[in-house]
């Protein structure tokens, strides 16, 4: 389960999320422009610190301000798909989706066919070798 408790305050904006969502899986965000949706996905990867709260993934401790707990963004298993392209240019579309794959928790692995599936990537990965 992944266990989301946090609050950030921002210039003129406060997010405050509590939510579980289950784990395998995948979660996504929606909301108006400006509700806090990156903000969030930044707290749950590591890329920005909360002002208080916690994010637990699992029975992992990932980030906890009451015990200053931080775990590194490349060590928490979480991967993050951008809004803008952020695909590695010297790799084709197979190689990209291989590259997170080796970085996956196995107890948390889609195979691959399962990703390039859901992606809706068949012929992008098939054309690409």
């Amino acid at each position: 389960m992944l266990n989301v408790a946090v609050r950030k305050v921002r210039s003129g904006f406060t997010l405050a999320a509590e939510f579980a969502a289950p784990t395998p899986g995948i979660t996504a965000l929606f909301g108006r422009s400006g509700s806090g949706k990156t903000t969030l996905v930044n707290l749950i990867c590591g890329l920005l610190e909360p002002d208080s709260g916690s994010v637990r993934l699992d029975e992992e401790v990932l980030t906890d301000t009451a015990t200053a707990t931080a775990i590194a963004v490349e060590r928490r298993g979480i991967g993050y798909v951008f809004q803008e392209p952020r695909l590695f240019p010297h790799l084709t579309v197979r190689g990209n989706l291989r590259y997170g794959a080796r970085r996956a928790r196995r107890s948390t692995y889609l195979g691959f066919a399962e990703v390039v599936e859901l992606l809706g990537l068949r012929a992008l990965a098939l054309a690409a070798g």
